[in-house]
């Protein structure tokens, strides 16, 4: 867990893929380490786990990783149509991926 707490902590990179065989303890590792985090308040806007466990291709990762910021946000009906809207148009899924991976943004 030592080397993910680096990574966000120190590093302070947003999103840190686990990679590994089935069954090695991925999921575990993340968990507990959002557990970890959680309790000494170290991400104050929040953390979100999610899992992509068979998930295949760019898009549909997007698209769950969208999925769980607006449930993360508690977004209106109204303003998760208008963020997936911008998201997933052309021009906008290129304006999500630098907004979100860009540490000096907020994610809008």
């Amino acid at each position: 867990m030592s080397n993910l707490l680096k990574k966000l902590i120190v590093d302070k990179e947003r999103i840190v893929p686990l990679l590994g065989l089935h069954g090695i303890g991925k999921s575990a590792l993340a968990r507990n380490t959002c557990h970890y985090v959680a309790e000494r308040k170290l991400f104050t806007g929040g953390i979100i786990f999610i899992q992509l466990k068979s998930m295949n291709g760019t898009f549909p990762m997007l698209k769950l990783i969208t999925r769980a910021i607006t449930r993360e946000l508690n977004m209106t009906a109204e303003e998760k149509r208008e963020f997936e809207s911008r998201t997933f148009s052309e021009d906008g899924m290129i304006e999500f991926i630098i907004s979100f991976f860009n540490r000096d943004n907020e994610l809008k």
